[in-house]
């Protein structure tokens, strides 16, 4: 039996560590499959604000060079006329984020589109009055232009290259601000709960806008290239004068591409004359190519000239805690002018939570925190939440976001795992255990069969040894007349005992393989009871016992088998005698048959020293017995009780034992009472 613990033990192992080991690449998948979803509902999110920030960009990008001034030239119509019109930059930005628009000229001079160089001329002109929320704006523009955009200037002096101030910005000490533009980080599930802690713990995922994508930074790269070439620029400028007007021609070497303005009969509408010198000096790689009506021409009623311009793309630049300049670089005639707007960055980051978040389901569960260059973002404690950090494409590069997710509910998914999971580990369990427990009583069957099978040889030796020896000393006439009757007694009474063992083994032989029938009957079992008894006196009390019977009279009627229920009797008489042989009691047999409510009960107790309560459950057992086979003292074969349980089973009745308070060991049959018809 130890091996086969061994062995089950072994078999555990070999089933459950498998078992282990794919309910966590279950748990695990179920867990990335999470993040993924959270990482997803994030990229979303980044990619959304991308686009809206993008849309700034590419509608400041598209404005005119002419528009950063009060007043403007449009291209003149198909006839060559011009109109002086007002900037559509002259009034208030209908964006709540936008304090205002401004031109920085060559000569450092700071200008807004809200107010005219030559106010008469402004209100002469058009229905401009100065006011003072007009002018508090302007001046709220001019200094934090001024604070943000001149000391560069005048340190650098020249115009630096975009690779020359993203060194400068990285420069920062959080660590969000020195990857790429367009990453995000995600900080692990992990430290979820952890809001104070630093960008530096994060792990970093690049990509542009896509969480997790790390070959791809598709968001700055579209930013970056907005309007631009991408290569160093080549322009070839040509002049033409001919009968029937004139033709400028612009030419880029690089794309192969060529811009025409032209006047005379021929003219399409909406092209432009030209008239003066053309410059393009000054403009490198990067820009884009414009055109600019001298406006100061046309107020004087004059022909405006038109001047290429190159236009570079946007850069963002954050000015103290609260603000941020976009600005684009614009060259002119060899002269360099800056041209941008001022966001207010609590404004800004309002509209853009608003704008893409406004009225959903993450805008009420998740926490979002939009944070500048060199100011961390409040810390906040979580039980659990999946953190990510994302840093905004140029020109909105020293803009960042922290946005915190609640774990999402799952779709079942989860559940499922787990009622999969217990019913795998609940049916291994009992499955081994059942295996366990069936090859356990295979194995104590058979040992008990075997023990049967010794013990039966044992007590049929014996019997017949007795009676053998006995008939040849009875044969030889080495026995006296006077002992001749005891000799005969004893080959009767070992002939009696060997008959009631082999009935025994056969009756259970028969019960176990299902043949035996019984031929019940309904009667008093009072009179059977007597006579069973009376047929054992002489071997009970051979064997030094006494018994005493109360059987009650007039019992009512019961369903019983005579055979049966006398060889029921001689078990438990038989029972009696071989486990109260070596008590220290009274070698005593009470035998009671009386009614007790409803049921006849036959109970037959001895005064020995009864049965240890570990074995008691068991007694009724095929071949069990209790004692060791190597040590036990009593004689049997271990069918007595079963073959007595199987035969008050056939009966109807039931079969119970117990150790009796004062000593003693009782077995009672209850057979139920038969209801009268009357």
């Amino acid at each position: 039996m130890n091996r086969i613990r061994v062995l089950f033990a072994v078999l555990a192992i070999v089933m459950f560590v498998p078992l282990g080991i794919l309910v966590q690449s279950a748990f695990q998948s179920v867990q990335r499959e999470r993040a993924e979803r959270h990482a997803a509902v994030a990229e979303r999110v980044f990619d959304e604000m991308e686009r809206e920030l993008k849309r700034i960009v590419q509608r400041e990008e598209a404005r005119h060079f002419s528009h950063y001034r009060f007043f403007f030239v449009p291209e003149a119509d198909s006839l060559g006329r011009y109109v002086v019109a007002r900037s559509p930059l002259s009034e208030f930005s209908p964006d709540p984020f936008v304090l205002g628009h401004f031109q920085i000229d060559p000569d450092d001079s700071v200008n807004s589109p809200m107010i005219p160089r030559d106010t008469g001329l402004g209100r002469a002109l058009t229905e401009w009055t100065h006011t003072l929320d007009r002018e508090r704006a302007v001046r709220s523009v001019d200094r934090i232009v001024r604070l943000g955009l001149q000391p560069e200037r005048r340190e650098t002096g020249t115009h630096r290259s975009r690779s020359s101030e993203s060194l400068k910005n990285s420069s920062s000490v959080d660590p969000i601000f020195t990857a790429t533009p367009g990453t995000t980080r995600q900080v692990p599930l992990s430290m979820a709960g952890g809001g104070d802690r630093t960008p530096v713990e994060l792990s970093e995922k690049e990509g542009g806008n896509s969480v997790g994508n790390e070959d791809s930074d598709a968001t700055f790269d579209a930013l970056r290239s907005l309007n631009r070439a991408g290569q160093p620029r080549s322009l070839a400028i040509r002049l033409s004068r001919g009968r029937d007007g004139a033709t400028i021609e612009f030419r880029d070497m690089a794309l192969g591409q060529r811009t025409i303005l032209e006047r005379g009969a021929s003219a399409s509408p909406g092209r432009s004359i030209f008239v003066g010198d053309i410059s393009a000096s000054g403009v490198d790689h990067g820009a884009q190519l414009g055109r600019h009506f001298d406006v100061d021409e046309a107020l004087r009623n004059r022909r405006p000239g038109v001047l290429p311009v190159g236009l570079y793309p946007m850069k963002g630049k954050r000015v103290g805690g609260d603000h941020l300049l976009l600005y684009r670089e614009a060259v002119m005639a060899g002269q360099r002018f800056r041209q941008g707007l001022v966001l207010d960055f609590r404004a800004l980051t309002r509209w853009l939570d608003e704008s893409v978040l406004g009225g959903s389901e993450v805008a009420q569960d998740a926490a979002r925190d939009f944070f500048l260059r060199d100011a961390r973002p409040h810390p906040r404690q979580l039980p659990t939440a999946y953190v990510y950090f994302h840093r905004f494409s140029e020109p909105f590069s020293d803009l960042a976001i922290r946005l915190m997710l609640p774990p999402m509910s799952d779709p079942g998914r989860t559940n499922y795992l787990y009622i999969v999971v217990v019913l795998l580990v609940v049916v291994g369990a009992v499955g081994l255990f059942a295996l366990y427990h069936m090859v356990g009583v295979t194995v104590r069957y058979a040992d008990r069969r075997s023990n049967f099978a010794s013990a039966v040889t044992h007590e049929l030796k014996t019997p017949l040894t007795a009676i053998r020896m006995h008939g040849e000393m009875l044969r030889e006439g080495m026995v006296g007349e006077d002992r001749r009757v005891e000799y005969y007694e004893t080959i009767t009474s070992e002939s009696e005992r060997l008959t009631r063992l082999i009935d025994n083994v056969l009756e259970f032989s028969r019960l176990e393989q299902g043949t035996r029938e019984m031929a019940l009957q309904s009667g008093d079992i009072g009179p059977v009871v007597l006579e069973a008894v009376r047929t054992l006196k002489g071997t009970v009390q051979a064997s030094g016992f006494e018994m005493e019977v109360q059987v009650e009279e007039g019992l009512p009627n019961v369903r019983h088998e005579r055979d049966a229920l006398v060889q029921v009797i001689y078990n438990l008489i038989d029972n009696a005698l071989k486990y109260s042989a070596s008590g220290e009691a009274s070698k005593k047999i009470d035998i009671e048959c009386a009614r007790i409510g409803e049921v006849v009960k036959l109970s037959v107790r001895d005064a020995g020293p009864g049965v240890d309560p570990r074995h008691l459950r068991k007694i009724f057992e095929p071949f069990y017995r209790g004692e060791n086979e190597m040590t036990r003292t009593a004689k049997g074969t271990g069918i007595g009780l079963a073959l007595v349980k199987g035969l008050a089973d056939r009966m109807g009745a039931v079969a119970a034992g117990r150790n009796r308070e004062g000593g003693g060991f009782e077995v009672a049959l209850s057979f139920r009472v038969e209801v009268s018809d009357s």
